[in-house]
């Protein structure tokens, strides 16, 4: 009966307009807070018996619980490529299986067309077939996929008779579990920075309301060949580590905070804009009038160990640029695709098509906290907004935002 049920409102869930759905978000936010008001104390009794009752253990194993009701509220099988993931998975299988960069008979294979991706047929100046994506989600896939090609040819040799394609079912699965597991672990690496500075059940709640409250829970649901799960687990590994070594000072933690940067530059190149958070924070906590030299003798050499880890990670997407496009860095999608200007900063927020306050009221919510928090003096807090800022101010360049 549950799971009939569960059903039922799933298919009624996907018939719902994208308007409709803004609305109804809206409106039950404004419901909730008006429950909110009227059973304040009683809500607030369930809270301190939550946690009194949950331990560490049984967070993890409520988050693996969300994590894998989300896996089977999307699965759908046979599992496809498709929409931008054909760009991704184009560079895992072209270069794992064929040694080369020339998609002509992946974007024929997957049918790149349909989702406005370049034609099989389309060149470049460079005489490839244009693919402007990120290489970062296949590398993350490299390991799911070599996994799926050996346990492949294994069951070959032992009589099985499974087609060793790169297109087969089983690297697609392979593939795809793995930016499902990678949105798991982005999950638990939220939840473990978020314990750095909150005791109890807090960073649990939190954790579970930002799963099921933003884009994440759609991406683990629907999405699995989008760099958005690759991107989410990074930036929290990220974070985490950041946050951790906050008050550390070596060239191992600059090190280590450029490759993981540069890998998220890698994945999605719009993130880039969270390699400016670490700096930003030394600079804040630790420059005044009065040190600017000591402060610049002390950090510069940091700054240039992340600042080549960071780029050493990103030169593969560069040199990808060069083969395919002929220059080193660049707009493969053209100059139309980024504006100079943000013209759509209300819209970002506000549009009842997809505005981010619209359709996850909740990150107003974080928001306000952390414009509180600045405003009262901690430094991190306003890193963290500005990381906010710097996402918002860029995609409201963007014509198709």
């Amino acid at each position: 009966m549950l799971f009939s049920g569960g059903v039922v409102v799933k298919i009624s869930f996907l018939k719902i307009s994208l308007r409709g759905l803004a609305n109804i978000s809206i409106e039950f936010f404004l419901f909730s807070l008006l429950l909110t008001g009227f059973f304040y104390g009683r809500i607030k009794k369930i809270y301190i018996l939550a946690t009194k009752f949950l331990s560490k253990s049984s967070s993890l194993l409520i988050l693996f619980g969300l994590f894998l009701y989300s896996w089977w509220w999307g699965y759908s099988y046979p599992v496809k490529v498709d929409g931008d993931g054909v760009g991704y998975y184009s560079y895992l299988r072209s270069a794992v299986m064929d040694g080369d960069l020339k998609f002509e008979n992946e974007f024929e294979r997957l049918e790149s067309w349909k989702y406005g991706l370049p034609l099989p047929t389309e060149k470049t100046s460079k005489g490839y077939v244009p693919n402007p994506y990120s290489i970062g989600p296949a590398v993350l896939w490299f390991p799911f996929f070599l996994l799926a090609l050996l346990i492949s040819q294994l069951i070959n040799l032992l009589g099985g008779n499974i087609l060793v394609d790169g297109y087969s079912p089983i690297f697609v699965i392979f593939t795809s579990a793995g930016t499902k597991i990678f949105g798991l672990l982005g999950i638990i690496f939220l939840w473990k920075s978020l314990r750095l500075f909150y005791k109890g059940k807090t960073p649990l709640i939190s954790t579970v309301f930002i799963t099921l409250a933003t884009p994440i829970t759609y991406y683990l649901c629907f999405e699995p060949f989008m760099s958005h799960l690759h991107s989410f687990f990074l930036i929290s590994v990220m974070l985490f580590f950041w946050l951790r070594n906050l008050e550390v000072e070596s060239y191992k933690k600059w090190f280590i905070l450029g490759v993981l940067n540069g890998l998220i530059a890698l994945t999605r190149w719009q993130d880039a804009t969270f390699s400016l958070l670490p700096p930003l924070f030394s600079v804040l906590n630790s420059l005044s009038f009065r040190n600017i030299l000591s402060f610049f003798k002390k950090y510069t050499p940091y700054f240039i160990v992340y600042i080549l880890a960071f780029f050493i990670v990103f030169l593969p997407q560069m040199i990808v640029f060069k083969i395919i496009y002929g220059f080193w860095f660049g707009i493969p999608q053209g100059r139309d695709f980024v504006g100079l200007i943000p013209k759509y900063l209300l819209q970002v927020l506000f549009s009842p098509l997809h505005g981010l306050f619209q359709w996850h009221p909740i990150i107003l919510f974080s928001l306000v906290g952390l414009l509180w928090s600045t405003l009262k003096k901690n430094k991190l807090t306003a890193v963290l907004l500005a990381g906010f800022l710097f996402q918002w101010l860029f995609n409201s360049t963007l014509p198709q935002w």
